[in-house]
């Protein structure tokens, strides 16, 4: 319809549709197109000349706003799309493929927003819709369909139920690709090797998990599959083995390859206690001795609206209307990233959005009410914050290997847009002040240094750069510490179920900490990323990324005893020339 409308004559409002779609196609690629791609979309759902396309300018102003990290607008904007297609009786009739990849957006921003249970019932209803009877191999319904359960059965894994992920595979056994084959093999060898897995036909299930995952090495471009299988078969061999050989004469970007096993179904599903950040609160707070341990790295802060007569109790009585202005908490939602999800509010903000008795919040909305950083380090005028790396290996209880946490000497410094003056009389742009990561989306905080330029930083200004890195590191232990002693107390009370599994102990994990400096040099924890993006974005921090991916499998190699040998096209960056990983004792 929408082709059609704009061969026709161009109209004012025929003009302004194929302008969104040019800002809309342009922000996949850039985001720094997605301001205006938005605004552009506001404009035209409001132009009654293209009520007719309704369903598709949601759906597409819904792509962009999910582009940017704005996933609880975009799940608005998909839900009016769905219903508007249910009104037009649409889904009562075979699935489009328009319908199924507004589904798959949905559920897609549900799963960002950690509603994983959600996410997996909507992509399994996406899966059903494509109707599978019939259907050729390579047919779009067919790739869909596959795409959807791959999806369902990783929500079911950030769940920690590896039983209803392999469930949900098994019910595209016919049609297995090879990235569904390589994921249903991985997940049919974590469950044998699991207590509960153990049965009269625990060989013949080995058999099948190997021959699926060897079936998507040839197939599939993926490190991850080549390295389940390698490591399994490296039980009953010795001697040198070369890792990752089928890439070798792979056409593509390897090192975007191993970035991509970051997002894979087969990481720690309690590391939710970390990306959540109110559970990450919680988890700093939880006992007297862990406020004790935090207290100098972890900002104060308030879980609203549960902790909110706590927090009038401590900042809005006795409060002058001067402090009710001035700007000294952030907002965070639990999920969110790009810096969106976070707010800055003054104590006055706080008490207008939490004090009218008509207010009510589902408890899973709640948000963390956190100290700002103040008075914050700035250069140039500028905030900051630095992106620390910290690759975690799970404990690997098979062998008797307990978790490895390693601490990477590379890391990213990562500047706000504006000076920062650190008053509020400029509210429209304070966010160009305090945010801080280049993932925001719009173009304007995507300036950044590695940590070498914040060494030489110090230096220039004498000041002990080593002081501040110690710090850094006594708080990603106190922060690893906790969520192991959690873990480990969680296993410890909870009864058996046939969904218990212990995660694959020699798969590396990239995690991002970011911390924010004071005036006085300490390092303030911010945030824990379990996703970090580490797909690049500029040549210096592709280099730093790149370095880091590296350096993790080579400890992973290292967890295993095998030897580093990783074949043609897998090689350390230019850019650390030692092994950049100090594994931190717990």
């Amino acid at each position: 319809l929408i082709v059609n409308a704009l061969s026709a004559p161009p109209t004012e409002s025929k003009v302004l549709l194929a302008k969104a779609i040019s800002f809309t196609n342009k922000a996949n690629s850039n985001p720094i197109f997605a301001d205006k791609a938005c605004s552009l979309w506001t404009e035209a759902l409001q132009d009654k000349n293209l009520v007719e396309f309704a369903e598709t300018m949601h759906a597409l102003f819904a792509s962009v706003l999910a582009r940017v990290g704005r996933d609880r607008e975009a799940l608005i904007e998909y839900e009016k799309s769905l219903k508007l297609l249910e009104e037009s009786g649409a889904t009562s009739k075979s699935a489009t493929k328009a319908e199924i990849d507004i589904r798959l957006g949905k559920g897609k921003c549900l799963q960002r927003l950690l509603l994983y249970d959600e996410a997996r019932n909507t992509f399994i209803d996406a899966s059903n819709r494509c109707g599978r009877n019939g259907f050729v191999g390579n047919s779009w319904e067919s790739t869909s369909s596959s795409e959807s359960l791959r999806r369902a059965a990783l929500c079911s894994m950030r769940l920690g139920d590896l039983k209803s992920a392999i469930n949900t595979l098994n019910r595209d056994e016919k049609y297995l690709d090879p990235e569904t084959a390589g994921m249903l093999g991985g997940l049919c060898l974590l469950r044998e090797s699991s207590s509960f897995g153990v049965s009269k036909n625990n060989e013949q299930s080995s058999k099948r998990a190997l021959e699926l995952l060897h079936f998507a090495i040839d197939k599939s471009y993926s490190p991850l599959f080549d390295w389940l299988y390698c490591t399994n078969e490296m039980k009953q061999q010795r001697g040198q083995t070369v890792l990752f050989t089928s890439l070798v004469d792979r056409q593509c970007d390897i090192f975007l390859l191993f970035a991509d096993v970051n997002n894979s179904p087969f990481d720690d599903s309690d590391l939710i206690q970390l990306d959540d950040k109110i559970l990450l609160h919680s988890l700093m707070t939880r006992t007297p001795f862990s406020k004790t341990n935090s207290k100098n790295f972890w900002p104060t802060g308030f879980v609203l609206p549960d902790d909110y007569n706590s927090f009038y109790e401590n900042h809005i009585v006795g409060s002058s209307n001067n402090e009710n202005g001035c700007v000294k908490w952030m907002l965070k939602d639990r999920a969110g990233y790009g810096s969106h999800g976070n707010r800055v509010a003054s104590v006055g903000d706080i008490y207008d959005l939490f004090s009218s008795e008509d207010y009510n919040i589902n408890p899973k909305d709640s948000i963390l009410c956190q100290r700002i950083v103040d008075p914050p380090m700035t250069i140039n005028g500028r905030k900051f914050s630095l992106r620390i790396y910290v690759v975690y290996f799970p404990p690997y209880k098979q062998n008797g290997i307990p978790a490895g946490i390693y601490l990477s000497s590379l890391g990213l410094v990562k500047f706000a847009f504006a000076v920062y003056d650190g008053k509020s009389a400029k509210f429209s742009s304070i966010g160009d002040q305090y945010m801080t990561n280049s993932g925001r989306g719009n173009g304007r905080s995507s300036d950044q240094r590695d940590l070498e330029y914040l060494r030489m930083t110090f230096e220039r200004n004498s000041l002990d750069y080593d002081e501040m890195w110690e710090k850094i590191k006594c708080s990603v232990k106190t922060v690893m510490r906790e969520f192991l002693e959690l873990k480990n107390d969680q296993s410890n009370h909870s009864k058996a179920t046939q969904g218990n599994y212990q995660p694959f102990g020699t798969l590396p994990k990239v995690l991002g900490f970011d911390f924010m400096i004071d005036a006085f040099q300490n390092p303030w924890l911010l945030e824990v990323n379990r996703f970090p993006g580490l797909e690049p974005r500029s040549n210096l921090d592709s280099d730093v990324k790149h370095a880091v991916i590296y350096d993790a499998w080579v400890a992973a190699a290292k967890r295993i005893g095998a030897p580093v040998v990783f074949g043609r096209g897998f090689c350390r960056p230019s850019i650390s020339k030692d092994f950049s990983l100090e594994e931190l004792s717990m």
